[in-house]
């Protein structure tokens, strides 16, 4: 575990110990443990072995004034806020791509292979085009009062106001 977060700390050195251990247990296999005993999370720890993986976790990054959901850390002044769920790096039966977009300093993500006629960051990666089992909603959000675009996992946008469903992450 020590080692698995000294490589977390290398590719991303401005994360907090509460980070690393979000990201780690992002990381992690569910549910994978045979007989994990009482009180265990039941995951099975991962580190990269130099091939990429084809599932990923996607997660919400907030620099103070705009929001962006990243599979890896965006740089700059952004810290992480959270794990969304679980995103795939290649196209799957189901899935359709789940774009990143800029307008002026603001990233949102979008459906929509052009975002929406705005800036095009390229692709984050592949969701599932609708809900099945081991699934969950990734919603589209906008915070009132200022149009800066967010992601959530909360139907109600957690207060702010909801644009819709981007599509479905893996649990």
């Amino acid at each position: 575990v020590a080692g698995a977060a000294a490589l977390i700390l290398a590719a991303n050195p401005g994360l907090t110990p509460a980070q690393v251990a979000t990201v780690m247990f992002g990381n992690a296999t569910p549910n994978i443990v045979t007989n994990p005993g009482t009180g265990s999370p039941n995951r099975l720890l991962f580190t990269s072995t130099g091939q990429p993986p084809s599932i990923v976790v996607l997660y919400r990054f907030y620099n103070g004034s705009d929001h962006i959901s990243a599979t890896g850390s965006p740089g700059g002044s952004y810290r992480l806020e959270g794990s969304l769920g679980r995103i795939h790096t290649t196209q799957v039966s189901g899935t359709v791509p789940l774009m990143q977009c800029r307008v002026g300093a603001d990233y949102f993500t979008s459906r929509a292979s052009n975002c929406e006629g705005q800036v095009v960051a390229g692709v984050i990666g592949f969701v599932h085009a609708s809900q099945i089992s081991g699934t969950h909603a990734l919603y589209r959000c906008v915070v009132r009062g200022n149009g800066q675009h967010f992601d959530s996992t909360a139907g109600n946008c957690e207060g702010q106001i909801t644009e819709g469903v981007l599509g479905y992450l893996l649990d």
